[in-house]
This record gives structure tokens, sequence and C-alpha cells, in this order.
């Protein structure tokens, strides 16, 4: 009898579990009043954030070029046009691990350069270690408060194993849907075969 019971249960539930489970985060937001960055300004306020990196001059001239594709960027700029860019910040981290990767960091976000601490994990191959170094945008953020929190990561990147640039990789947040497009310098090789998360929270 228990059985039944229990097997009717799992019928009952396991559609709503897998439901939560896929659920699309929702769209970015639009705040109608808080801080905004012009995308005429941003290269400027990137190279702001940049100079707490203390980059060597190879690793500062490929950040740039990496900056400077991201604004090209189709995709980016359509967010950027459609929602508010909030804020810009830095960040730096290392990886370890082996098939399930995880990396922890820190860094520095909006106007008073709030810290915050993050971990990211991900699941593909990697060959030695990598550490990131890099910038950070901040889309569609409706209460700077709400920048904490879980992300999705969406893409498949790769760094080389001599430092190099990597294409911007874009975070989503799960809770709020708030965009975070992140532009790094890498040394190490770390190739991404699945799509990670990626933890913040304030310092």
């Amino acid at each position: 009898m228990r059985r039944s019971a229990f097997r009717a249960f799992l019928r009952l539930s396991l559609p709503v579990l897998l439901l939560g489970a896929c659920a699309t985060p929702p769209p970015p937001r639009a705040p109608e009043s808080g801080p905004r960055i012009e995308l005429g300004a941003l290269e400027l306020a990137l190279e702001e954030q940049a100079s707490a990196l203390k980059l060597d001059s190879v690793a500062t001239v490929r950040l740039r070029q990496a900056v400077e594709s991201l604004l090209r960027d189709p995709s980016f700029r359509h967010d950027a046009e459609q929602y508010t860019i909030n804020a810009v910040g830095w960040f730096q981290m290392g990886e370890g691990g082996a098939v399930v990767k995880f990396a922890d960091g820190r860094g520095a976000v909006g106007a008073e350069q709030r810290p915050f601490n993050l971990r990211a994990w991900t699941v593909g191959a990697q060959i030695g270690g990598s550490a990131s170094r890099g910038v950070l945008v901040v889309i569609g953020l409706e209460h700077e408060s709400n920048f904490v929190g879980d992300y999705v990561a969406e893409g498949t990147r790769a760094t080389a194993v001599t430092e190099s640039t990597r294409k911007p990789l874009l975070l989503r947040s799960k809770a709020q849907g708030h965009l975070v497009y992140v532009v790094d310098v890498s040394t190490g090789l770390s190739a991404d075969a699945g799509v990670g998360r990626v933890r913040v929270k304030w310092r």
C-alpha cells in the first residue's frame, strides 16, 4: 500500500520538479532609475576597471582587444541598447579540478567598487591550471543588491596554452534575469564542454 502511494506521489511530483529544474530565467529589466552607463562611455569605463588588475603590457593589450571585440559584438550591442548598462567591474580568479572544474575569485563592481567573491563550476576537459583576470559589464540589473546570487554561463570557450584572449562569456542571473558580460585574459588550457554555474557573494 505504501509503495503504491509513493509511486502515485512520484507520478504527480516528478513533472513539477523537472519543470522547476528547467525553468527559464526571467528576462533582463530596464529600471527607470539608478546608475546608467552610456554605450559610448563604456570603453573608457572598462579601461578604468582594468587598471585595478595591474596587468603587464602584453595582457593589457590583449584585454583591450577583447573589450573592443565585445563592443562590436551584435548580441552585446542589442542587449546594451534594449536594456540598461548598470555597472562595470573587475575580477580575478584561479581554476582547478579535473572533469568538474571550479574557480574561486574576487572582484569589485559598481561606482563604489563594492567587493565580491565568486565561485564558478563547469564540466569539461582541462590540462593544467588556468588563471583569469578581466572586466565585466552588468546589463538589466534592477537593484544593486540583486547582483549577488547564482548565474548560468551561456556558450563554450577555451584558453590557449600561453596567455590569450577568450571570447566574451555571457552570464545570466537565474533569479533576476539580468546579464553579465565577462571579458578576460587567461593562462593555461581550459576547454569548457558544458554550461557552467557561477555563484557571487558580497565580501
